[in-house]
């Protein structure tokens, strides 16, 4: 299936409430750790609007369905390098390709819209499904961070993964 990524926008607010306080979604990110409340929501929206080290975007299928987001974070203007992020909110939308064609464009636009040499990520080290999606893009393991996260009252460990522009 195919993604459609827009950049990100208040438009989306309702959507996003629908899962940022849910924990069979968020229960693995440490940031949502505490109730977010729609203000709360609002300014994070705005802030990513705005930010210079930041390029959000949500993902809708083809038929303008919410699904999720993808983004570019941490952007190291000199060092040409971001950290990317991608959550599919929509439990239905997932295994089905979106999040490899969301990935896909948004290695698009970061190699060759922003120029970017290298885009990283950390994954969950158990997690050998998105391990998986993210080498079916391209990404190779860099190594793994030992008690990395801490979510739930444990530690985690957490597998780095980049893929590096080539060729250009």
């Amino acid at each position: 299936m195919q993604a459609v990524l827009k950049p990100l926008s208040l438009n989306y607010l309702d959507a996003m409430m629908s899962w940022v306080n849910n924990p069979a979604i968020t229960g693995k990110f440490a940031k949502f750790n505490n109730r977010i409340t729609r203000e709360e929501e609002i300014s994070h929206i705005k802030q990513m609007m705005a930010s210079k080290a930041d390029r959000a975007f949500v993902m809708e299928s083809e038929q303008g369905k919410y699904l999720g987001n993808i983004s570019l974070h941490e952007i190291d203007w000199n060092a040409k390098k971001a950290r990317m992020s991608i959550l599919i909110a929509d439990k239905e939308a997932r295994g089905k390709g979106y999040g490899k064609s969301a990935i896909k464009q948004l290695l698009e636009i970061a190699f060759n819209q922003l120029k970017l040499h290298k885009v990283w990520l950390v994954v969950f080290e158990e997690n050998e499904k998105a391990r998986g999606l993210y080498r079916k893009c391209g990404f190779q393991e860099e190594g793994i961070l030992k008690d990395e996260y801490f979510v739930k009252g444990k530690y985690h460990d957490m597998a780095r993964m980049a893929i590096i522009r080539r060729g250009k």
